[in-house]
């Protein structure tokens, strides 16, 4: 009803118009997605947070007492710091970056864009070649262009053709790293692992909610052949091992599908290692630095004619340690504070 009809009756009960609504999250689940490694998720609700907030919490708090504790000495100290959440500033140049990198993206198809003349296709025949405009190849001789059309259009990918794409199953990878697929037709049904061998030979662990095509072939059952569905048709993408189902008795099955989720483990652990590994030196420098400053400014606060903070002594002001409980700043050494080393965004990651 719209507003001029509706004056004078009873109203509705307020709520997200659905008419914007989810052109108004999909507009911002992107910014989000490319914010996704930015330290200090919140997650959907403070109780599926993630884990990792609680420490982070604590610590905040600490460092803002100790800062109220030694503002009369050390008013500089909270410029110093090293605060486990990044200063608004700071994820507002984030946010402006996440942005900027959004708009200047190439790999996407956008509805319609193709109708109004906005996408123009490109090829080169090789790997060391430019890439050329496809019309460029309205100017080369019919031969020529016929057959640069044919090595473009190629699939190398023998299997999936021969197979066809109307045999295919069609899955999507799970949380555990799994393809599960069925064929009613011939109550088949198979358990493919998301670890993939590409043409180049390398192995690749699939994303997890990833759709794909699968076709395993009778002749060879524990392997199967994956594909991306895409509106060009499949993109072929390598060879998964299919878990053959075993006999509680069956040892050497149980053992090779053991193997083949060793593989998967191993990989995932491989990608994430190095993440975990530079967030964890990060934080104890960050731990490090903040013990120095915080000593230091206690030191300058134990001057005559200085007072701790209101409501707080400095005999109970201790700094946040990298593990374990807060560490009493008494036992540190003293040291004056010396400046921060300069940040790029790549530190709040």
């Amino acid at each position: 009803v719209y507003k001029r009809q509706a004056q004078g009756l009873w109203a509705g009960r307020p709520r997200g118009n659905f008419r914007f609504k989810a052109r108004l999250e999909g507009s911002h689940s992107l910014v989000h997605n490319e914010l996704g490694a930015v330290r200090g998720q919140v997650g959907y609700t403070r109780d599926n947070a993630p884990e990792s907030l609680y420490a982070m919490d604590k610590a905040e708090g600490a460092l803002l007492r100790a800062c109220a504790t030694l503002a009369q000495a050390d008013p500089g100290l909270p410029e110093r710091l090293r605060w486990p959440y990044i200063p608004y500033a700071d994820y507002a140049a984030l946010v402006a970056e996440a942005v900027a990198r959004i708009n200047d993206r190439t790999e996407h198809a956008l509805e319609g864009w193709e109708e109004q003349g906005f996408v123009t296709g490109s090829f080169r025949l090789g790997p060391r070649e430019p890439w050329r405009d496809l019309a460029d190849l309205d100017a080369l001789p019919e031969g020529m262009r016929g057959a640069i059309l044919a090595q473009l259009r190629a699939d190398r990918a023998f299997m999936p053709v021969i197979l066809g794409e109307g045999l295919a199953l069609r899955g999507t990878v799970s949380d555990r790293l799994e393809i599960k697929v069925k064929d009613p037709a011939i109550d088949y049904a198979a358990t493919v692992a998301a670890i993939v061998r590409g043409p180049d030979g390398v192995e690749r662990l699939l994303a997890r909610g990833q759709a794909v095509l699968v076709w395993v072939n009778p002749l060879e059952p524990l392997v199967a052949y994956l594909a991306e569905p895409t509106k060009d048709g499949p993109r072929y993408l390598g060879t998964a091992p299919v878990m053959a189902p075993a006999h509680q008795d069956d040892a050497a099955a149980i053992a090779e599908s053991l193997k083949i989720r060793a593989k998967v483990q191993a990989l995932e652990r491989a990608a994430i290692l190095p993440a975990a590994q530079a967030a964890a030196e990060r934080k104890r420098a960050d731990d490090a630095w903040n013990r120095e400053q915080l000593a230091a400014a206690r030191e300058a606060a134990k001057a005559p004619g200085m007072r701790p903070g209101r409501g707080q002594a400095l005999e109970g002001l201790a700094a946040p340690a990298p593990e374990g409980p807060a560490q009493d700043l008494d036992a540190l050494a003293p040291g004056a504070p010396a400046p921060a080393p300069a940040l790029t965004l790549k530190d709040f990651l």
